[in-house]
């Protein structure tokens, strides 16, 4: 997740020069992004249940 959130700081304020081809490269492999989609899912299942 930390590497997300420092490209995703690059990105939004422009701290260097964005290569166009780091950032289609980048959104060709989501698999990252989908696992911590699947983690939140698993936690809030778990949170809704009875306690």
């Amino acid at each position: 997740m930390a590497a997300a959130v420092g490209f995703r700081n690059v990105l939004v304020h422009e701290y260097v020069s964005v290569d166009d081809m780091i950032v289609v490269a980048r959104l060709d492999d989501l698999s990252d992004l989908r696992a911590y989609i699947a983690a939140i899912a698993t936690w809030l299942e778990l949170e809704r249940r009875p306690r």
